[in-house]
């Protein structure tokens, strides 16, 4: 996990999807809403494999950079 987005909240440390969770938590709504719901299963088991596939091809993305396609 040494290339993964992390959320760092005193103490505790996420990491991949369950920090994409975490940041989402600490907004407003709707966006509370979809974090909360990322750390409960069933979504939560989904969350993860997702999280890894966004991550691989994030490149390919929508207003992507080359700063996105991660080291060489």
């Amino acid at each position: 996990m040494d290339q993964s987005l992390w959320w760092i909240d005193g103490p505790r440390r996420y990491a991949g999807a369950a920090a994409v969770a975490r940041a989402l938590m600490a907004t407003s709504l709707p966006w509370r809403l979809l974090g909360t719901a990322l750390v409960v299963p069933p979504m939560s088991w989904i969350a993860t494999p997702a999280y890894s596939l966004v991550a691989r091809h994030r490149h390919r993305l929508p207003g992507a950079s080359d700063a996105c396609r991660g080291p060489a």
